[in-house]
């Protein structure tokens, strides 16, 4: 699989291997001919979202990441300098890279989903744009 542009947000669909012995989905880390285009440096999981919550609300100036919904289901708004999307995930082999620079709202979880989330930086609160108006201006 040839990795995602990075100056847009995309679905990727991963690789499944399922036999009698169960289902693999593998992701390869290599930029050039991996499945996500950068090499991890944070990982963390999202869980136990309150019904009507959000996660997210916030862009980063630098740090890329890539969604992997394990259980259940969310939907994501992506919003960058040229418009905004949403996506539903709700199968690990439908992952999400969202480059830097990208305002992300995760909502619509349904009960018991998990969420990992792999990042191109380790956590930096200077990296983070948590008000709108800042984003507005990058645009």
């Amino acid at each position: 699989m040839s990795p995602v542009p990075l100056d847009k947000f995309s679905p990727v669909h991963l690789r499944e291997y399922s036999n009698e012995e169960g289902t693999l989905i593998p992701i390869e880390f290599d930029i050039y001919k991996g499945d996500i285009p950068f090499a991890p440096k944070r990982m963390f999981i999202i869980r136990d979202v309150p019904d009507g919550g959000q996660r997210g609300n916030h862009a980063h100036k630098t740090c890329k990441q890539f969604f992997i919904v394990l259980n259940g289901s969310f939907r994501a708004h992506l919003t960058d300098r040229v418009g905004n999307v949403q996506y539903i995930l709700h199968d690990p082999k439908s992952a999400l890279y969202v480059p830097e620079k990208t305002w992300v709202i995760l909502d619509d979880f349904e009960p018991g989903t998990i969420c990992l989330v792999l990042a191109s930086e380790p956590y930096d609160l200077e990296d983070y744009i948590n008000d709108p108006k800042d984003f507005q201006a990058l645009k």
